[in-house]
């Protein structure tokens, strides 16, 4: 009388095939997901640089002489994904810009940039839900 003691190769070889095509089905669903969590997290880092832009303006009356260190803001984002910009216009005007970084440009195509004003004009629209 025989007796089974494990599994055949045949049938190993099949729960692995299986476990791979279930890994490729998964794996790009995921990392949508994680860029479109890391975009949610650089848009609030973006808003809280543009309270920290008002506050500053309601001390100063201007925003001329408001940098990033000076708000105490890094350049870079937290899961470093994007890059904050700070451009000063003139005394009552500014642009803020998050740019992607390659890995997050290539899983979010449409957001590479987002922008926003100090007249709160926000683009891309569809970047911003």
């Amino acid at each position: 009388m025989r007796r089974n003691q494990g599994f055949t190769l045949i049938e190993l070889v099949i729960v692995m095939g299986i476990i791979a095509i279930l890994t490729t089905l998964a794996f790009p669903t995921f990392e949508h997901v994680i860029a479109h969590q890391a975009r949610s997290r650089a848009l609030i880092t973006l808003v809280d640089t543009q309270s920290s832009l008002e506050h500053y303006f309601s001390e100063h009356h201007s925003y001329q002489g408001a940098t990033l260190n000076t708000l105490h803001i890094s350049s870079e984002t937290v899961d470093h994904r994007y890059q904050l910009k700070l451009d000063i216009i003139n005394n009552d005007r500014y642009d803020l810009e998050l740019d992607a970084n390659s890995k997050q440009a290539d899983y979010d195509r449409n957001c590479k940039k987002i922008n926003i004003t100090n007249l709160g004009l926000r683009s891309p629209d569809n970047c911003w839900h």
